[in-house]
């Protein structure tokens, strides 16, 4: 049986075939304004689906490298210097992907987060608090909604005292600081207030694999914790 992920990808791609072929009709029929429309789409539907890929395999972005890489080395002839470079380069990336394979890809992964999870989806309490990071207060609250939707809040003060800002010198405009990575990942900020959300749907929940994988993300890619060091010392509360 697919996953709740899998079935994603598959809408996802089967929308990203439409749009290829409604692009060459545009441009068959030289309507380059739609194709333009489309292909924005396009490209919009492919940044989708790598977070999707990414979540199912964190080592998605570093095989897509390896490829690209690949396919620039079939460019050059056998006698041609740039390719002896190329190679090294792919030969780097393929040990680099073998060293991320041996290592943990989940976040804590054990069965204390899983058991979390199940106990807030059968309703056994009102949410949990993980907290990532003591020194800081870093909390993540977890919360089911009517909706069967799992609302993961990071309070956005507690982001900014990881990241160093100054909140009241800080500048909502400048987009390279404002929780890039973690909007990236698909948080929110809940209007005028202090927290930023994320919404998983839990229908069906059957796995918490892909939780983690975006537990992993927010450790390591936003806030750059180091697994088994003091800056990551996890702790679990239930909130009845």
């Amino acid at each position: 049986m697919k996953s709740d992920l899998d079935l994603l990808i598959e809408y996802y791609e089967d929308e990203k075939l439409a749009l290829s072929s409604s692009i060459k009709n545009y441009l068959l029929e030289n309507d380059y304004l739609y194709a333009h429309y489309q292909q924005e789409e396009l490209w919009r539907l492919d940044r989708q689906l790598s977070m999707l890929y990414y979540l199912k395999d964190p080592l998605y972005l570093k095989r897509q490298e390896l490829e690209r890489l690949k396919e620039v080395v079939n460019r050059y002839q056998d006698e041609d210097r740039l390719k002896l470079i190329y190679e090294r380069r792919v030969t780097e990336k393929e040990n680099d992907i073998k060293r991320s394979q041996s290592e943990s890809l989940y976040f804590n992964d054990t069965q204390v987060i899983d058991d979390a999870l199940f106990n807030l989806y059968e309703g056994k309490f009102k949410k949990f608090k993980l907290c990532l990071n003591k020194a800081s207060d870093l909390d993540i609250y977890f919360e089911m909604n009517v909706d069967d939707f799992l609302c993961i809040s990071i309070d956005s003060q507690a982001v900014l005292e990881m990241y160093g800002y100054d909140k009241d010198n800080y500048d909502n405009e400048d987009t390279e600081r404002e929780f890039f990575t973690l909007k990236k990942m698909g948080f929110e900020q809940m209007g005028e207030s202090e927290w930023i959300v994320y919404y998983f749907n839990m229908n069906g929940f059957k796995d918490a694999t892909v939780i983690k994988m975006l537990l992993s993300r927010i450790a390591y890619d936003a806030f750059g914790l180091i697994q088994g060091s003091r800056y990551l010392q996890t702790t679990i509360e239930y909130i009845s």
